[in-house]
């Protein structure tokens, strides 16, 4: 027996509408994933200022801080490290 047209199509329309559910399914799955890891951030940086109180920013944070804020004025700037990032780092 040969496939008629109309018998392939239908098979293939119903291929993509198996596709768009697994698709969906790991959209969802991806989703409910980035939620979860945003809470766990949350807890996590509540559970290390519990241990440690408000803590300071490294050195390499200060370097990228002063980048984007200089970057979004349109200067430039040139990131070192001196004796007083170094020093509060080591210890």
């Amino acid at each position: 027996m040969i496939p008629t047209l109309c018998s392939c199509l239908s098979v293939f329309l119903r291929r993509i509408d198996i596709l768009k559910y697994v698709i969906y399914g790991v959209a969802a799955a991806f989703f409910v994933y980035g939620i979860l890891l945003m809470v766990e951030g949350f807890f996590t940086t509540g559970a290390i200022r519990d241990l440690y109180g408000d803590f300071k920013i490294t050195a390499c944070g200060r370097c990228v801080s002063a980048w984007v804020r200089n970057t979004l004025k349109s200067t430039p700037i040139l990131c070192t490290l001196s004796a007083p990032f170094v020093s509060e780092g080591v210890g």
